[in-house]
């Protein structure tokens, strides 16, 4: 997805007030996840999780001597 996508009837899950927004717009807009008419189910990503597996992963790597 780039910023010149428009987000429409292709991208599911998405909900109806997210169609013909880019994806930078509709994310500013900051919608809840529960309440804004997102179709289930649904994969959500937390960053803190993300960093934290990541920085685990790294320091397990240079423990080892390992190159990832």
């Amino acid at each position: 997805m780039t910023a010149e996508t428009t987000l429409d009837w292709r991208f599911k899950g998405f909900p109806t007030t997210a169609r013909g927004l880019g994806p930078d717009d509709f994310a500013a807009s900051r919608p809840a996840l529960f309440d804004s008419g997102f179709s289930w189910p649904m994969m959500v990503i937390k960053q803190s999780a993300v960093e934290h597996n990541v920085g685990t992963l790294a320091n397990y790597c240079l423990e080892r001597g390992v190159s990832l």
